[in-house]
């Protein structure tokens, strides 16, 4: 992570951040779920999950010794899409402390302030880790879909 965290910040309806907050319960979606979500303007994404991207129309491309041309875009996406689920949260850093998004207040209307980030995501880890699972942590990298080329998210 390049842009280190002051704060993390869980936006939601009051029941959703009173739940989290008294009892730490973490109400996750799959990467399909936003990926197949009715265009809200600001939650859903039709490229969630997306691993590789890059414009080849007009070039060939053979699957199985079938040629095929490729229209628009060569587009990867994650394969376990409906298994890898997603806690968003917004992270106040160095770059953006003194700036505000107005988009915000659609996330929620309450929200809960992490003044811990690497804690809380220390304990996530080894909550994650006694139950057998796995995370990843990461700052979301928003792209140029015209000119972007390549892994995403790298």
């Amino acid at each position: 992570m390049t842009k280190k965290p002051k704060l993390l910040v869980k936006f939601g309806s009051p029941e959703h951040m009173e739940t989290f907050h008294s009892k730490g319960h973490m109400f996750m979606n799959s990467l399909s779920y936003f990926r197949e979500l009715e265009f809200d303007g600001f939650r859903s994404d039709k490229s969630e999950g997306l691993v590789y991207s890059r414009d080849a129309d007009g070039e060939s491309i053979t699957i199985n010794n079938v040629e095929y041309t490729v229209r628009n875009q060569i587009r990867l996406n994650e394969p376990d899409a409906k298994l890898k689920k997603i806690f968003s949260m917004y992270s106040v850093t160095q770059e953006n402390m003194n700036s505000h998004d107005a988009r915000l207040k659609d996330f929620g209307e309450s929200a809960v302030v992490i003044l811990n980030g690497n804690e809380f995501l220390k304990r996530i880890e080894a909550a994650a880790k006694e139950q057998d699972f796995s995370c990843e942590f990461g700052m979301v990298d928003y792209i140029e879909k015209k000119v972007h080329k390549g892994s995403m998210g790298q």
